[in-house]
């Protein structure tokens, strides 16, 4: 894993540098690298550390592009930034981000109290408005410094990822630098998994669950290029499929599909990962085919009237199409819930020309439409079982951004 720490070096943040270094040159697990940008301070080279514009006390266009030429030049995995109050480290901050790097901050100490009340009025104030608040509100995790600074930063609101990583109250207590950092940064890379979560992910994911979902009737469900696919994944990508299919409760699905493709995993990436809390959560209920979740009286008279006692899978189907519909309204439709309906799709046995009917009564076809096309992407329903014509518009586009989290 590749680090590139930046330290804007003030008198203040002088002992800052010099820790630093310290500990990245005893570094041997993490690929560190250390840029640094010295303000109203002497010009100081080593080589593990590259100035950057030392000559200028002051911002100019110059050290952006001598940033990012550095940038690129390393590509690092995460860029760390310590320190605060500093304009250049926000700027930095913003580049970084723009370009989809990810950044998080160690503190330093720079948010505890009594750094606060020094020139809160002329100088704290300022920043924060301009600049300050916007750069820890954006950062992937907080560093801090002791657990009093922790209690400040949590007090300010602007981020609720604050950790402690490297630091202890109690003096006696060792702590392992690049241990200690390494799983932070895990910790952040696990909780953000939807920002590297790419096509291969996908086409993964869709093809496990195909496997889970349907039942072993002689047919071959998937092409020998997906089973080469599967065989070929590596850890770090069956980490972020075992995540994302938690957060979509489909884990047990996965594990259903190895076990039937006798695929062979370590057991580090099918356990749960350290996370922070995540923003949005699924719901995780099996999804019912015999109580509705939305109380219209119009929608149970047409389907205690009007559907016969004898069409059991015809009432089965309405009133899952209908429950879809209102978890989907209420942003909690998961994975869960569209294996649950597939497996339905496949198993029930209906008139389609009287379902039809009926959809149009409820005003769910076109909703119906478009979740056939979403079962023939995901779950690569085939058209024979398809209950409509599958429908692909700005609705079904809407569906595939609420089931499936930012992707």
């Amino acid at each position: 894993m590749k680090i590139l720490h930046y330290l804007t070096v003030t008198p203040a943040t002088a002992p800052i540098l010099e820790e630093l270094r310290k500990k990245l040159s005893s570094s041997s697990s993490l690929e560190h690298q250390l840029l640094v940008y010295f303000k109203g301070m002497p010009i100081r080279r080593a080589d593990d550390m590259v100035t950057l514009n030392p000559q200028s006390g002051r911002f100019t266009i110059s050290v952006e592009r001598r940033f990012l030429t550095y940038l690129y030049r390393h590509m690092p995995d995460i860029v760390h930034i310590h320190g605060a109050w500093s304009y250049t480290s926000y700027r930095v901050s913003c580049w970084c981000r723009r370009r989809g790097f990810p950044v998080v901050l160690s503190t330093h100490g720079m948010f505890d109290k009594k750094v606060l009340d020094q020139d809160f009025l002329k100088k704290r104030i300022p920043r924060i408005f301009l600049y300050q608040r916007r750069m820890v509100h954006s950062m992937r995790g907080i560093d801090a410094s002791n657990s009093s600074e922790s209690k400040q930063l949590s007090q300010l609101g602007w981020n609720k990822r604050i950790d402690i990583v490297c630091a202890t109250d109690d003096p006696s207590v060792s702590i392992d630098f690049d241990k200690a950092y390494l799983k932070w940064y895990q910790k952040i890379f696990d909780t953000d998994v939807y920002d590297t979560f790419g096509q291969l992910e996908k086409e993964s994911l869709c093809a496990l669950l195909r496997v889970a979902n349907t039942p072993v009737d002689g047919h071959q469900m998937l092409s020998a290029q997906s089973i080469l696919t599967l065989r070929e994944l590596t850890p770090p990508i069956w980490r972020r499929l075992f995540i994302y299919a938690r957060d979509q409760h489909v884990d047990d699905d996965l594990r259903n599909a190895i076990t039937r493709m006798q695929l062979t995993l370590t057991s580090s990436v099918t356990e749960p990962q350290e996370r922070y809390p995540w923003k949005e959560g699924k719901n995780g209920d099996t999804l019912s085919d015999s109580e509705m979740l939305e109380r219209s009286k119009r929608l149970v008279a047409i389907l205690d009237n009007k559907i016969k006692t004898s069409e059991h899978d015809m009432r089965r189907m309405c009133i899952m199409l209908l429950n879809l519909r209102h978890l989907y309204k209420k942003k909690s439709l998961s994975l869960r819930h569209l294996c649950d309906f597939y497996r339905l799709v496949r198993d029930c046995d209906i008139d389609e020309d009287r379902l039809a009917d009926f959809l149009d009564e409820m005003h769910i076809h076109r909703f119906t439409g478009r979740m056939m096309q979403i079962l023939h992407e995901v779950l690569y329903l085939e058209e024979g079982y398809m209950l409509v014509e599958p429908l692909d518009d700005t609705g079904t586009e809407k569906i595939r951004k609420t089931l499936i989290t930012l992707i």
